[in-house]
């Protein structure tokens, strides 16, 4: 049971909690709820520290979405920029590829990185993990889908420039079931920077879209015009927000300032631990 109820976009409830629960948990795996919020997850001096490191960068990849032509996965920009290496970077690739090696060998690096960073602290991710292995009856743990520790904690950053692509292509994510049919995918976004003004989390609480369905999505968005009214969330700085990826997902544009987060996705089957990537 949520602590809290709070209407937001006079669409729907979202349950407001002060820690992740079993109930909780398994309340969004089976679409009972769109979304979990857990307002002041990380403290504002560990987000200060990852936002002054984000600003130092000099530049920032491109975080690309993958959508499929005709069964094939193509790669397209939507105004997210990253820092750490994507696993859906490798989807269509062989095992043994470049895309593939340089994966797994930057994987563990991305994530201790994220933790000296934040040390004393837990990182976010460190925090998340931990959490749903206490909280979940099958514990959690980092993905290893093809026998090789994955990266969690992808650090995503949308300047307001290009924000608006996101807002014109509601999408889902989807780990191929060729590499793991899980039963759910969901997605944990720590928000460490906001804009004044947009920036909102928009969901729509449709039933999950099965595999085909994804792969026959034209240039992997579904349109507005042919889905109800969104849950809309405005995230607040240091909070914690879980959603399921394979309902349609998007996010307002916003005109100034900048959005940055901390992001995993978390993989559901029956009986296993529940498990962390990106």
């Amino acid at each position: 049971m949520s602590d809290t109820n709070i209407m937001v976009g006079n669409y729907e409830e979202v349950p407001i909690h002060h820690s992740l629960s079993p109930e909780s948990i398994r309340d969004l795996i089976e679409e009972k709820v769109p979304a979990i919020r857990i307002p002041n997850y990380v403290s504002s001096e560990t987000a200060q520290k990852i936002i002054d490191f984000i600003l130092a960068q000099a530049s920032l990849d491109a975080y690309t979405h993958e959508v499929y032509i005709d069964g094939v996965p193509e790669q397209k920009y939507y105004g997210v920029y990253r820092v750490g290496i994507p696993f859906n970077s490798t989807y269509g690739t062989p095992a043994g590829s470049a895309e593939r090696e340089n994966y797994y060998q930057t994987a563990l690096p991305g994530l201790r990185r994220l933790r000296d960073l934040c040390a004393p602290n837990l990182s976010p991710i460190d925090r998340l993990r931990l959490d749903l292995d206490e909280a979940w009856m099958d514990g959690a743990t980092i993905a290893a889908f093809e026998g090789r520790k994955m990266f969690a904690g992808m650090v995503r950053i949308m300047p307001p420039d290009d924000s608006h692509i996101l807002e014109e292509k509601p999408h889902v994510d989807c780990l191929p079931a060729s590499i793991c049919p899980l039963d759910q995918q969901l997605s944990a976004n720590i928000y460490l920077k906001m804009p004044p003004v947009g920036g909102t989390l928009e969901s729509w609480n449709v039933p999950t879209l099965s595999y085909a369905d994804i792969e026959r999505l034209p240039d992997g968005t579904i349109s507005r015009t042919d889905l109800p009214k969104p849950v809309v969330i405005h995230p607040q700085e240091c909070e914690l927000v879980l959603i399921n990826t394979r309902k349609p997902h998007a996010v307002s544009s916003f005109s100034g300032g900048i959005r940055i987060s901390v992001q995993a996705f978390i993989g559901y089957q029956p009986g296993k631990p529940l498990r962390l990537w990106c």
